[in-house]
């Protein structure tokens, strides 16, 4: 269901786009708009295209009706809200303008021409000029927040934000400025003012025709306000039917509150001023609103496709629930896992939404640091870290990465974008190269008395991680979590223990493209896996072949 609501109001936000870009030309001349016409809304008036397009109309405004109906609470963000509100007030606002375009033209042969629609509603119906202005605003609203919602989930906020926040204020302002540049200049200085040529074909409308599509119009205006009332109607008396079958939800800090039947346990905290988080906006696509359900009167209803999924994926044990899909028929006890540290709906970073990625994850860190800084005075060992630290970060921006974080002596650097961890694994590799053989060097300038010499040892694993702004108020960074993170952190390790300069797992190995065919690889356990991962140990002379340094210059 979730992906034919987002199909079907993609179409929809891409007919309004074209019809936009249409109306946008009215600033150039009422001819180039004409002109550039067939190009914009030809294909919407094919026989697949019109399929399409009323299909999907149909089909997203019966959602938004049914998703009124469903929702056992009202109580949600305000960009939630206005999302709602803006797609039921659609299908009253369209409903002239879908009869006189479609079935006008469809039965009676109408021809939308600006000259026609822009002259009947400055001139004939200056009310359905205002109305088709505001339908405009409410329809792209309502599309770009439903956009806006997708794409966070799915490629975070950064990079594409700006553009799009840039493409959504500016298209419908160019276009409502065409529409009203034009229109005042019909009203005021007659028809003939900036109008297509003379040659353009009309279809004369009669007055018959008229009336029938008018009468149309009204019956559909009127009829979804009935089915609108009905489902508001529909609501109330299930809320009627279901409190005496509704139950009690005792949560973690003795709060007690009551809900209907078929209320989730998310909707229930929301409707009575509980915090609970919810990061993905209650769709089970995170488990920040999990809960450790203590105690059940009744068999709980076993999790949802969605739910069974996102358990899965965090090894949750049989008494963990998510609380925006668990929807019980009888008292419970909850605790949840999860606390806000502040009250609210969502207290949650809205701007950089957590979203997963796949990417390569290096650590890295100096053996012999610990009997360096023992042995030297404070201001010596800044000096190496400084020395080191501008190493790292030299060597990873080199190869188009990122620094993470240092952490002592330690660093955790990022590679990789969604569509190259190809190149991510390979920059990965020579990046941990370069900053071994910098570090090789840093330990020979600062030799003295005989100390054991500084060694640079990294491990390198890719996968999926979770990434996100995390942090306190005042104090929040976007970083990376997950299992591809804790296993780098593992190799990194393994490095040491094996006195091997890098290790590297299976997946950054066979994805790097580089010659990994006589290096030393076997499986080992890593600690909160439960399965053996397979790892490459690089040595000095692997180290030579996989990235070779630079002959010397006299």
């Amino acid at each position: 269901m979730d992906w034919l609501r987002s199909a079907s109001g993609t179409v929809i936000l891409c007919f309004v786009t074209m019809h936009l870009l249409n109306h946008a030309m009215l600033l150039v001349s009422i001819d180039r708009a004409e002109a550039l016409r067939p190009l914009f809304t030809g294909p919407w008036q094919t026989l697949p295209g019109e399929v399409l397009l009323y299909g999907s109309l149909i089909f997203h405004a019966g959602h938004a009706l049914f998703t009124l109906y469903a929702r056992r609470t009202l109580t949600m963000p305000p960009w939630e809200m206005v999302q709602l509100i803006f797609g039921l007030l659609i299908p009253y606002l369209l409903a002239d303008h879908i009869v006189s375009a479609g079935i006008g033209r469809m039965a009676y042969g109408w021809e939308t021409t600006y000259r026609g629609v822009l002259h009947s509603m400055w001139v004939d119906a200056p009310p359905l000029g205002l109305q088709q202005a505001v339908a405009v605003i409410v329809v792209w609203t309502h599309g770009c927040i439903g956009a806006a919602k997708a794409l966070r989930h799915r490629f975070g906020t950064r990079g594409w934000m700006l553009p799009a926040l840039v493409v959504a204020g500016v298209l419908p302002t160019l276009a409502l400025a065409g529409f009203v540049v034009v229109g005042r200049g019909l009203a005021i200085y007659g028809f003939l003012f900036n109008t297509v040529s003379s040659a353009t074909p009309m279809v004369l409308r009669s007055t018959h025709h008229e009336q029938v599509v008018s009468t149309l119009s009204v019956y559909l205006r009127n009829g979804y306000v009935l089915v609108l009332v009905g489902v508001l109607m529909a609501r109330q008396l299930r809320s009627v039917l279901q409190h005496a079958r509704g139950f009690e939800i005792r949560y973690d800090t003795g709060a007690l509150v009551h809900a209907l039947a078929g209320t989730s346990v998310l909707e229930a905290s929301r409707m009575n001023g509980i915090a609970q988080y919810s990061v993905c906006g209650g769709s089970g696509r995170c488990s920040t609103c999990r809960v450790r359900v203590r105690e059940s009167d009744t068999m709980l209803p076993p999790p949802n496709e969605i739910e069974a999924a996102t358990l899965r994926r965090i090894g949750a044990d049989g008494d963990i629930r998510l609380a925006c899909q668990l929807r019980p028929r009888g008292n419970l006890q909850i605790e949840r896992v999860l606390v806000p540290a502040t009250g609210g709906l969502q207290p949650t970073a809205e701007d950089t939404p957590p979203v997963e990625r796949q990417r390569v994850v290096l650590f890295c860190d100096i053996r012999g640091f610990t009997t360096y800084s023992e042995r030297h005075l404070p201001y010596d060992v800044v000096f190496l870290l400084n020395r080191y630290f501008e190493a790292v970060g030299s060597a990873v921006e080199a190869e188009g990465g990122r620094i993470d974080k240092f952490i002592g002596d330690g660093a955790m650097a990022i590679f990789a974008t969604d569509d190259n961890l190809e190149a991510g694994c390979s920059g990965a590799i020579r990046a941990a190269i370069a900053i071994r053989r910098a570090v090789d060097e840093l330990s020979r300038d600062i030799a003295q008395n005989g100390e054991a010499p500084l060694t640079a040892v990294a491990g390198i694993h890719a996968g999926p991680v979770i990434v996100g702004r995390m942090g306190i108020p005042g104090a929040t960074a976007v970083t990376v979590v997950g299992d591809t993170v804790n296993v780098a952190s593992r190799l990194e390790t393994v490095a040491k223990q094996e006195n091997m300069p890098i290790v590297v797992s299976a997946e950054v190995a066979d994805r790097s493209g580089l010659d990994f065919g006589d290096i030393v690889n076997h499986e080992i356990a890593i600690r909160g896996r439960s399965s053996m991962l397979r790892v490459y140990l690089i040595d000095e002379a692997a180290t030579q072949r996989l990235a070779p340094e630079p002959a010397a210059t006299l």
